[in-house]
């Protein structure tokens, strides 16, 4: 028709942006420089390793260099006795006139002590120092050569040649004995410096162990358990009816991304699934309330039909008084009629989920008047103890009504032959909330049914007369405005839905 626009579907808008809104946060979160998780447990791990072989190589060669040097400081001392046995004897010569062939010994012993430890004592000891003691071991031998002869009588020589001999037989020997105790010395404190440097490098190698296991520990608080704990928290906000995505909090992206990607991509499945499935849900009660509506509409109409045809024959005959009231009554029922149209178009009309401030008690009598010839037909009686002065809540109107109404028509179905339906109220001022309970006279339900009911799909009806998701679809909507769903029912007993939902918080003066 000309000039007429066509009405936007807001339930498919709400899946466009939501979906719109899972797009960006997915293109925010590929658009971080990558720098995975395993590259970097793997860099760890090989700095550990690299640091473990470092540690255990630089003891290995300071343990051997520390075995060898034990080893020389043996030949070190061997060569210090031979040269001190050398003195002794040459003392023992010099005071007692005693033979000279011991020092020789001695010093032809402390020479191979020397020749076999060369290779050491050329890295070990100073070339001036080794070429000394060199030079003074020979030394030392000609003097005692020397001195041998002049007691033998073999070649010319008078006391001060002797005695000038001796002189310097005794500080060469004194020489030796001192460069001996040197190379003795240093020896021993190099090994003392590596003995320390032993100590300090497993020091170093536990403190770098626990400086890299603290880092490890804070490595995967922050980037593990932390990200874990982040998709719990998201998955129970899912849980709770919130399905915002989940944006990027790190400068950098890893393994952990792919996974928020998919999540993002499920909530806006899950998102646009259960948007159907509030639909297809209230549409189904639409359903079932055709056959009530369709009946309760019919007395009003052939009211005004009769009314109507009363007038149209009797009109010019009517007084004007009686003309007028039957104008009225077809007024009445006219209104009848809108009314109860007008209710069942606010339950199933299509609209944004809005929250606003409400009486619980006016959503409870809505789901009443929409349910009323439901209740008729199967001779129900309510009895409502709902008082106007309850706190307010804060919710949707008309999916809060989806609620009461799907345990109202619940309830109906359960009494098939009459019975008494008991819809009240509970406050608690500590906790902040407040319930409804629903409670009705029928057959009950089993434990084993009672942990099924708010399961996707499950019901106790017949083939074909139901899908299941009433209830599911109730405590989702519960779920979104912070509240709960309990049901007590023993069998023979009837059953208690309790509605839970927080009280509203005061408005600020």
């Amino acid at each position: 028709m000309a000039g007429s626009t066509l009405e936007p579907n807001n339930d498919i808008l709400d899946v466009v942006a939501a979906g719109a809104e899972s797009t960006a946060a997915e293109k925010v979160l590929l658009a971080r420089p990558q720098r995975t998780i395993r590259t970097r447990l793997v860099m760890m791990f090989s700095l550990f390793v690299v640091g473990s072989v470092v540690i255990t190589a630089a003891m290995w060669v300071l343990v051997s260099r520390i075995d060898r040097k034990i080893a020389f400081i043996g030949v070190a001392d061997q060569l210090n006795y031979e040269i001190l046995q050398a003195r002794r004897f040459e003392k023992n010569y010099l005071l007692y006139g005693s033979d000279l062939e011991h020092v020789d010994y001695h010093i032809d012993a402390a020479h191979a002590a020397m020749e076999r430890s060369m290779e050491e004592l050329v890295t070990s000891v100073s070339g001036e120092c080794l070429e000394y003691l060199e030079v003074n071991l020979w030394r030392y031998r000609e003097l005692i050569g020397t001195l041998r002869r002049l007691d033998d009588g073999e070649g010319a020589g008078s006391e001060a040649t002797r005695e000038e001999t001796q002189a310097e037989l005794r500080e060469c020997g004194s020489h030796l004995v001192e460069c001996g105790q040197k190379v003795a010395s240093r020896e021993r404190e190099y090994v003392r410096t590596m003995l320390d440097a032993s100590r300090v490098i497993p020091v170093i190698y536990l403190l770098s162990v626990i400086a890299l296991s603290i880092y490890a520990a804070h490595f995967l608080r922050r980037h593990i358990l932390q990200r874990l704990e982040l998709l719990m928290a998201a998955a129970q906000r899912i849980g709770a009816g919130d399905f915002s995505p989940i944006v990027p909090i790190r400068k950098h992206r890893d393994e952990f991304t792919n996974l928020a990607v998919a999540f993002n991509r499920m909530t806006s499945e899950l998102e646009r699934r259960e948007e159907f499935l509030l639909q297809s849900q209230k549409l189904r009660a639409v359903g079932s309330l055709t056959a009530g509506v369709a009946h309760e509409l019919n007395n009003p109409i052939n009211n005004i039909m009769l009314t109507a045809a009363v007038l149209s024959e009797e009109f010019d005959g009517l007084p004007a008084d009686e003309q007028q009231e039957l104008i009225g009554d077809i007024l009445e029922q006219a209104e009848r009629a809108r009314k109860i149209v007008r209710n069942l178009l606010d339950f199933a009309r299509e609209s944004e989920i809005s929250s606003e401030r409400l009486r619980i008690g006016e959503v409870v009598c809505s789901a009443i008047d929409i349910a009323g010839n439901q209740l008729k037909l199967a001779g129900v009686k309510v009895f409502r103890e709902i008082p106007d002065d309850l706190p307010e809540v804060e919710g949707d109107r008309q999916y809060l009504s989806q609620v009461f109404l799907n345990l109202i028509l619940n309830a109906v179905e359960a009494m098939a032959e009459g019975g008494t339906l008991t819809l009240r109220s509970d406050v608690s001022e500590e906790t902040g909330f407040l319930a409804i309970h629903v409670t009705d006279t029928g057959p009950g339900m089993s434990p084993r049914v009672q942990k099924a009911i708010f399961d996707p799909f499950f019901t106790t009806k017949a083939t074909g007369s139901g899908t299941g998701l009433g209830l599911s679809v109730s405590l989702g909507i519960v779920h979104k405005h912070g509240g709960e769903i309990k049901v007590r029912s023993k069998p023979g007993e009837g059953s208690t839905f309790t509605v839970i939902l927080p009280v509203a918080k005061e408005r600020n003066s």
